[in-house]
């Protein structure tokens, strides 16, 4: 730890780089002990230090949670906030660490109110795309009312407009994924997802599974409200065909869900998903198989397209654990081997399903309400 007087003495940027490199959040939580109250700190190193303990989460504890240091940070940011002590796009950074350590330190959620005030003092030319897309996202993963967010998301609104020729492959999935999950609380927030696809044939070739897939489940989320560019779809699907095996369980079902919903027929790409799940389902955990697999298997009942060795997989890596799956998962799973099992073969497996619907007291109405999604 750095004596006091050592710490006055740093420039801003030796600061900065002394907090960059900082390797644990528990040497973080020492370091602002020393810096916090210095002459020399100021916002810059407030999103540094928060951007920091968002990629140092795994090493946070309990004593982090409830260190003093951490109150200290809070309070200090806090004020700076309030005073209008923060540019744009370090209050955009801190915004999007704190939603980032929703789980891991949900103390810092105490900053929300004065992140978003301060947002709302800002014109939207001030954000850049990447400020646009990490508070549209925390908004969303933040699950913000809308008495909280109402002139804020305008604002934002306004900024996508203004800076869709910036937008990078990320910006672009985050905030189409951040529209699709506002949908209800913010529903003028769907005029952007015209705009949003015309971005899709020049970014979707950069884009990971994750981008894919949240995208594709955006575009079935809206669909009711906004019409689906084919075309973009198909690029999209195109990218996804090329790197399958890089897609985890859950951006296989996010990318399948979305497919379903758009009634999106690709019966050559489906058997390259299903052939995919076929192949990866035995090894994966059973967070993944209670989670996924049900939403698979519901997305190919939906489509009415049968694989079996698929159904084979799923229906193996699923019945030693049928008390696992939740209650829309056990549904989803009975209601889609109705639907795909169209020779019987499944029968064993169906009924295994029936009786634990049974235990559990749920419905016929339930079985078929779950092809609706979670």
């Amino acid at each position: 730890m750095r004596a006091k007087g050592d710490a006055d003495m740093l420039s801003e940027r030796d600061m900065t780089v002394m907090l960059s490199k900082t390797p644990s959040a528990p040497a973080l939580m020492s370091t602002l002990e020393s810096i916090l109250d210095g002459p020399v700190f100021n916002y810059y190193h407030a999103g540094t230090i928060f951007n920091k303990l968002a990629k140092l989460q795994d090493s946070i504890s309990e004593r982090e949670r409830h260190h003093a240091q951490l109150k200290a940070l809070i309070k200090r940011v806090d004020r700076m906030l309030l005073v209008g002590g923060v540019n744009c796009r370090s209050t955009c950074n801190i915004f999007w660490s704190v939603a980032k350590l929703r789980s891991k330190l949900p103390e810092a959620q105490q900053l929300v109110p004065s992140l978003v005030e301060a947002l709302k003092l800002h014109s939207a030319l001030d954000f850049d795309s990447q400020g646009l897309a990490n508070s549209l996202w925390s908004c969303a993963t933040l699950r913000l009312p809308r008495n909280q967010t109402g002139e804020l998301l305008p604002l934002l609104a306004e900024g996508v407009f203004m800076h869709m020729d910036a937008m990078k492959a990320q910006e672009l999935a985050n905030i189409f994924w951040a529209t699709a999950v506002m949908k209800h609380d913010a529903p003028e927030l769907l005029d952007l997802m015209p705009t949003l696809q015309e971005g899709l044939p020049c970014l979707h070739e950069k884009m990971n599974p994750q981008e894919v897939a949240n995208v594709i489940w955006a575009l079935g989320q809206t669909r009711l409200q906004v019409a689906v560019d084919f075309q973009s779809l198909k690029l999209l699907i195109a990218s996804a065909a090329k790197f399958l095996d890089r897609f985890n369980g859950q951006e296989l079902a996010n990318l399948c869900w979305g497919l379903a919903l758009c009634n999106f027929q690709d019966c050559d790409f489906m058997r390259k998903v299903a052939s995919e799940t076929a192949r990866r389902s035995p090894s994966w955990s059973n967070k993944a198989a209670k989670l996924d697999l049900p939403q698979i298997a519901c997305s190919f009942a939906k489509a009415k397209i049968h694989h079996p060795a698929m159904l084979v997989a799923i229906a193996k890596r699923i019945l030693p654990n049928l008390k696992i799956l939740t209650d829309w998962g056990l549904c989803a799973m009975l209601w889609s081997y109705d639907v795909l099992d169209t020779d019987g073969r499944f029968c064993d497996f169906r009924d295994q399903i029936h009786i634990e619907v049974s235990k559990r007291s749920l419905s016929a109405s339930d079985v078929t309400s779950s092809q609706h999604g979670p």
